[in-house]
């Protein structure tokens, strides 16, 4: 299915809709969605590729636990 069809298919069923608290739910995902793209878009190119790379490599299963950071970290953990 291609986007448009996608857009469509949604366009139709949320028609369909007559309950506002629901539509009213809708709209606020969207919301969500579309400010957090923006906020992340507004981001300098260097950070946006960090959290892009860091996320790909969560993807892979290249992570470590809080401990194996606190371990490899000690000197700043420590009070």
């Amino acid at each position: 299915m291609t986007a448009t069809e996608i857009r469509a298919n949604i366009q139709r069923k949320l028609n369909k809709i007559e309950d506002l608290s629901v539509l009213e739910e809708v709209e606020s995902i969207i919301n969500f969605i579309s400010s957090a793209k923006e906020d992340f878009n507004l981001l300098p190119e260097e950070v946006r590729h960090s959290i892009t790379e860091g996320l790909e490599q969560l993807d892979k299963g290249n992570k470590l636990s809080y401990e194996e950071v606190k371990k490899r970290n000690a000197k700043w953990f420590s009070t």
